[in-house]
């Protein structure tokens, strides 16, 4: 072969071994695939943890930490109060045993554990409640601080109060501002506890010029005779220096209220009596009312007696105000309210 024709023959050879590279270089030919890699995928699988809710138990003893308001969760004055948890914190003391709800934020139940009724249960002082008791009123009964859902500092569960005093609180926040805290102290060995308002916001609250601190639930009877049980409903004020009894039905009901300095307000069955007394100043009034109806009993049907009792608080003009009272829920045993307050005594 000459020259040319050696040269020729190369060439097509070079052509035949990298046709494909150059085809596929210039995109005439898809590269082939390479078969998909296989890699083994390790991963942990963590089993999720349970989320723990500590509840205090029946045999925790007595909380007596100082509460530290600013750690408190607060709840929302426009909150769907469908959406609030409502919770329960049982109180045991040597004399009380007492129930607290957030929905509201105080008591609902106060059963004396060492006196009992007819049918041998411990004395409950507030039968049939649907609200936390005392309540607080504002704006005229406008805003009653027992259909708000506070929050509580401490949570739900069973405290046994011993030997020390013990502490509990309850917030509310209205939206926008202003705060509502109820602190309550409980004493081992007394019928009468500490009730603090502490109102930061007031403007943003809508409250001014006054508000009251009413006792709205009924006394039972404890004794067999119901209807000589019933003759000793009345209730009682402190003004100035003048005692004031309220007991003046007109056709089956009575409601009164009289402006003066207000010392404690009561009311009481036979044997029993639940006392209001401002602590930080004197109130301005009372206001009490009561009803007659008529009650069956096995034996038939007796005149029953639903009475209530409040003291009217002026409320300076200030951005924020704190009143203290003291609350008795007991016996009308003379000692025992001689040393509560040497003036309630004559309510027996």
């Amino acid at each position: 072969m000459d020259k040319r024709t050696i040269i020729l023959v190369i060439g097509l050879g070079l052509l035949v071994i990298f046709w494909v590279p150059i085809m596929t270089g210039l995109g005439f030919i898809e590269p082939p695939k390479q078969p998909p890699q296989r890699s083994e995928q390790y991963s942990q699988q963590t089993e999720p943890q349970p989320v723990t809710t500590t509840h205090a138990t029946q045999e925790e003893t007595s909380r007596t930490e100082p509460l530290v308001d600013s750690t408190i969760p607060v709840a929302s004055f426009d909150e769907d109060v469908s959406a609030i948890q409502i919770d329960s914190i049982v109180i045991e003391t040597n004399v009380w045993s007492i129930i607290m709800t957030n929905y509201g934020g105080g008591p609902v139940s106060f059963k004396l554990k060492k006196y009992l009724d007819q049918e041998g249960r411990p004395i409950q002082m507030l039968p049939e409640s649907r609200t936390a008791t005392p309540e607080f009123h504002f704006q005229g009964g406008a805003l009653i601080d027992s259909r708000f859902p506070f929050v509580s500092s401490l949570s739900a569960g069973h405290y046994r109060v011993d030997n020390q005093p013990f502490e509990i609180s309850y917030r509310f926040q209205r939206e926008g501002g202003g705060i509502i805290t109820k602190k309550y102290r409980f004493y081992p060995d007394r019928y009468d506890y500490d009730l603090i308002i502490d109102i930061a916001g007031r403007a943003e609250l809508g409250i001014e010029r006054e508000y009251s601190i009413e006792w709205n639930n009924k006394l039972e009877p404890t004794e067999l005779n119901i209807q000589d049980d019933y003759r000793s409903f009345w209730a009682m004020a402190m003004m100035g220096t003048e005692r004031v009894k309220f007991d003046d039905y007109d056709d089956g009901r009575f409601a009164v209220s009289h402006t003066g300095v207000t010392k404690w307000a009561a009311t009481r069955s036979k044997f029993f009596s639940a006392i209001l007394v401002p602590r930080s100043k004197v109130g301005s009034g009372v206001r009490a009312s009561g009803i007659e109806k008529q009650v069956a009993t096995p034996d038939g049907t007796v005149d029953g007696r639903e009475l209530a009792i409040g003291i009217t608080m002026e409320i300076p003009y200030e951005p924020a105000f704190i009143d203290s009272f003291s609350v008795f829920v007991g016996p009308m045993d003379y000692e025992i309210l001689r040393n509560f307050n040497n003036d309630v005594v004559d309510i027996i």
